[in-house]
């Protein structure tokens, strides 16, 4: 973790050409349970995305944006609020216009008080999306996202526990 911190400050402190901005969307996410041969998936649950976003070119057609989000979810009148860390690549098919493919990896967190036997509190996730650069200032975006590592806990030894979610947001960017 700490890793992954040091290596986003280094991104965002040694780029020239960059952009810090806010975003504000809507998710929705939802969870599979399996064991090999039988698997449950739960239902859909949303809520509200918020975070600090960082962009910054690489070339013409390439731009890396990470940052930090959280999430404040219900789930059965509960909270389950959480935080991460994106790093994802903007690839700009046309240089002259604003739409873009995003594809990326993130690191994520709940903050919520869980029992670590049954469930671990932090994943790893892969994505990939569509991107509009309205103007200089506002994007919009829309992904979907799959969890890449297990969060069934320690004494779930033959069970397999990830999520996948899909979310719109609107960036602002200064």
């Amino acid at each position: 973790m700490k890793k992954l911190l040091l290596f986003t400050f280094l991104l965002c402190s040694l780029s020239g050409f960059s952009q810090f901005g806010l975003e504000v969307g809507f998710g929705s996410s939802k969870a599979k349970v399996s064991d090999g041969n039988v698997s449950v998936s739960s239902d859909s649950y949303s809520g509200v995305i918020a975070g600090l976003v960082y962009n910054f070119s690489m070339s013409e057609k390439v731009k890396l944006e990470t940052g930090v989000s959280f999430s404040f979810f219900k789930v059965d009148g509960e909270s389950s609020n959480g935080w991460g860390i994106p790093l994802v690549a903007k690839i700009y098919p046309k240089s002259d216009n604003g739409f873009h493919i995003r594809a990326g990896v993130g690191y994520g967190a709940t903050l919520e008080d869980v029992d670590t036997t049954i469930v671990k509190k932090d994943a790893f996730s892969g994505g990939f999306g569509l991107g509009y650069d309205i103007d200089d200032n506002f994007t919009i975006v829309a992904e979907y996202s799959t969890q890449l590592s297990n969060s069934a806990g320690s004494d779930l030894d033959d069970i397999e526990i990830k999520g996948s979610g899909f979310g719109v947001s609107l960036q602002y960017f200064f």
